[in-house]
């Protein structure tokens, strides 16, 4: 939508459809932009094929002092939940909610909150965090290919790359295949100079353990 800072993510976990939108709205912009973002998310709402809906960014409306508040509104109209409640914002004299995290499901969410400043001035914004409830990905053992770099004979890959043509192996008006026969060499050479194996890595066993 015209002058609406945003960014919808689609996401599939665990078989579910999560919409994850991110917003920036601009202090005194016009009132028009609260309408946009009214419809940004009844699109994103209607969506029947969606389980969750997240929704976060910088709406610069204090949910501290929210007697005029524009999001409120919103949260009640499309059933949202605003799950931070501590201040984003600080300024010399005052601090303020800004950030916010919205969800249309809390049972998705296990915590949420606010973190440290990233940088240390006298006007700053604190990030927010937010934790997602669901179980962690169980990944299956994979082969992996991995070189003993310090056993490598470098003279020798130095001497094999040298005596290579590069100026007839990059003569060419097909990126792709220049790529591929550069990669090849490179790879190729490698593998004459730079000892390696082949390793099964196996579910929750990490990858640094089995390179020393």
């Amino acid at each position: 939508m015209d002058n609406l800072e945003s960014v919808w993510l689609e996401l599939k976990l665990h078989g579910k459809k999560v919409l994850f939108g991110t917003f920036y709205i601009p202090p005194n912009c016009e009132q028009d932009i609260w309408v946009k973002l009214e419809n940004s998310l009844d699109m994103a709402l209607n969506d029947n094929h969606v389980d969750y809906i997240m929704i976060t960014g910088d709406f610069n409306d204090n949910q501290i002092n929210c007697a005029n508040s524009k999001i409120r509104p919103l949260l009640t109209q499309f059933s949202l939940n605003q799950l931070i409640d501590e201040p984003t914002h600080f300024t010399e004299q005052s601090s303020s909610l800004l950030d916010l995290f919205m969800t249309n499901n809390v049972n998705a969410v296990t915590n949420c909150g606010v973190g440290p400043p990233l940088l240390e001035q006298l006007r700053y914004h604190c990030p927010i965090i937010g934790l997602l409830n669901f179980p962690k990905t169980c990944h299956k053992s994979f082969k992996c290919k991995i070189w003993l770099y310090d056993r490598g004979d470098y003279t020798k890959y130095r001497n094999i790359l040298s005596g290579n043509n590069w100026n007839s192996i990059t003569d060419s008006d097909n990126i792709e295949d220049m790529t591929a026969n550069i990669t090849h060499i490179i790879l190729d050479a490698a593998d004459k100079c730079i000892p390696n194996k082949i390793i099964t890595v196996r579910k929750d066993q990490p990858l640094g353990l089995l390179m020393k």
